[in-house]
């Protein structure tokens, strides 16, 4: 087997413990290029110009590995353009879909003056306008991407119905993933007597900070709920921002940002809460959701992207609105006043996830992904 990703122009190719790595190099970008992309962010002349360099780097591994079968993870870098230039069956790996979370970019009443401004750092103003821009040029090149490849596999409705939508012509298979070791190995979930939230995030304006903070507000002044929320990852890179646009202070409700936490830090958080709370605007399949579930947390989140096909509402967790923060806090207390009902949902998801997540179900299921893809290659 091989594995094929950005990497060190100093290291194309190494061999490690029976396993083949090959590094393509990113393209450097000319000044020519730089000065387009500033004036004319949208622009796909010189992405599309690049793309050659990739493929020759692409179908030079090919020719050097041989393999029988390409899987892309993703459809988000340039690595599924090679499906148009090689006859070997290359199936995409949907993780998010840049094409669906280009319409959820920023949260309701944040405009793009107000993202990019968020403080008076022309530096931060100017980088913050240039990754927005990018979206629009890497949404481009998947459209390409998904428009060219035939074989995908997913894990919910939601990125089957974008595929089903982006592809000329495609067959889906469906494939869970694997989660981290950590979270396979035996717990015991204990409920705390205080109210505590447990919420893994990232900076991007999308995953719903603000959603946190105006359900945890409700949680304390409409319900005057003694309770902890404990927020894990980077996000706190946005808080000042999203706290402006809020007018709530994160330590006024509650809130704690934790910073990015290990995978046991996370499994003892999980198995010591009332519940898993997912706030994003969209999101396909979370494995913060899967790690939560599997622990056997009960889960209350946003019913948006790929998240009815993880969460069963009212069997292992609740789904409520998107930016309804009156529903998340209602549910929140469900959880929190029902004892046995928190722990008869907690007990579904962790069944539920074993099985979604069973280590030797998901690799049989891709050895036999293979095993039709290249079947259906030698009858065409």
């Amino acid at each position: 087997m091989a594995l094929a990703s950005y990497g060190n122009a100093d290291c194309k190719k190494y061999e490690y413990d029976g396993y083949t790595y090959y590094y393509i190099i990113q393209a450097k970008r000319s000044l020519v290029e730089k000065i387009n992309n500033i004036f004319n962010p949208r622009t796909m002349k010189y992405e599309k110009a690049n793309w050659p360099f990739y493929i020759s780097q692409m179908k030079l591994i090919i020719e050097d590995f041989k393999p029988d079968i390409i899987q892309v993870f993703g459809s988000e870098q340039r690595y599924g353009l090679i499906a148009s230039y090689t006859d070997i069956p290359v199936v995409i790996h949907q993780q998010g879909i840049l094409s669906a979370y280009q319409h959820a970019f920023f949260a309701p009443g944040i405009s793009l003056f107000s993202y990019c401004t968020q403080d008076f750092n022309l530096a931060h103003i100017w980088s913050r306008y240039q990754i927005y821009q990018e979206w629009y040029r890497e949404t481009a090149r998947e459209r390409e991407i998904l428009k060219h490849c035939k074989y995908f596999i997913g894990r919910t409705e939601w990125d089957k119905a974008c595929t089903s939508a982006l592809s000329n012509n495609f067959e889906y298979y469906y494939g869970s993933e694997v989660l981290r070791d950590v979270f396979y190995e035996p717990s015991k979930r204990v409920l705390p007597e205080k109210l505590t939230i447990v919420t893994t995030s990232s900076a991007a304006i999308y995953k719903g900070l603000d959603v946190i903070l105006k359900t945890a507000k409700i949680l304390k002044e409409q319900y005057n709920i003694d309770y902890i929320w404990k927020v894990y990852g980077n996000v706190n890179v946005n808080a000042k921002f999203l706290e402006k646009q809020t007018g709530i202070n994160h330590k006024d409700v509650n809130v704690v940002f934790c910073g990015v936490a290990s995978a046991d830090q996370l499994k003892n958080s999980f198995v010591n809460c009332t519940l898993y709370f997912h706030p994003s605007y969209i999101d396909n399949s979370p494995n913060s959701i899967c790690e939560a579930q599997i622990c056997g947390c009960p889960i209350v989140a946003c019913h948006v992207g790929g998240i009815g096909s993880l969460v069963r509402h009212n069997i292992d967790g609740y789904l409520v609105p998107a930016n309804d923060p009156f529903m998340g806090a209602y549910r929140i207390r469900q959880l929190y006043n029902d004892k046995n009902l928190n722990m008869n949902m907690g007990a579904n998801a962790e069944s539920m996830a074993k099985n979604r997540h069973n280590k030797k179900t998901i690799t049989n299921g891709l050895l036999e992904i293979y095993i039709d893809i290249l079947k259906k290659k030698c009858v065409n």
